[in-house]
């Protein structure tokens, strides 16, 4: 994955986490990750369904590189294998990138094992948040509400246990043509739904 796109992903990362980090939405990129012991992450309740300790999916020591398969990828668009690095919005995570040169369209798996899906809740982060599900379990999708053209995203965060959470990123990477929100979060569902699927059968 090309550095450019790498860092895309990444501020667009920021962009959404905006909200956990300052209290309001904005878009300008934050420069470290969003503090645990905020007020607004420590006072509010949650609106996220909870696992209970000990149940569900341990991502620690996850290596997202590993979740996707070669024809899943392809699936969704993406080559065969993508770059690893750290998320260094959600606390130096492990994740993954991805990105098509042919189709401009790009995506970031991030296993966040210090964070759970409560930190991704409406209130918490900027954009248009809703829950949803992926492959059973709870989860939220986050549609952006002001991304430059050609530039559109789409997060789905799955909770794979408590105080852990999959964050899965699809975009497009400066696209002439925009695919639309729609296309993009179909696309998000589908890579977190397969990667899900790798985890359990680990």
């Amino acid at each position: 994955m090309h550095s450019r796109t790498l860092s895309a992903c990444v501020l667009a990362c920021a962009a959404v986490l905006a909200t956990a980090c300052s209290g309001t939405p904005h878009s300008t990129p934050a420069e470290q990750s969003p503090a645990p012991s905020s007020p607004a992450l420590s006072s509010a309740p949650s609106s996220a369904p909870q696992s209970k300790a000990g149940n569900g999916i341990d991502l620690a020591g996850a290596d997202p590189c590993g979740l996707l398969s070669a024809a899943k990828a392809s699936a969704i668009g993406m080559p065969a294998k993508g770059s690893p690095a750290r998320n260094e919005v959600l606390d130096n995570a492990p994740m993954c990138g991805y990105t098509s040169e042919q189709s401009h369209l790009g995506l970031l798996l991030t296993a966040v094992s210090s964070k759970g899906l409560e930190f991704f809740g409406p209130g918490k982060v900027a954009g248009s948040v809703r829950k949803t599900t992926v492959a059973g379990l709870p989860a939220f999708q986050n549609r952006p509400t002001d991304a430059p053209p050609g530039s559109d995203f789409c997060t789905v965060t799955v909770g794979v246990r408590s105080g852990q959470a999959l964050d899965v990123l699809y975009r497009e990477d400066a696209a002439e043509e925009s695919r639309g929100e729609d296309f993009l979060c179909q696309r998000a569902k589908q890579a977190a739904n397969a990667a899900v699927g790798t985890l359990r059968a680990k």
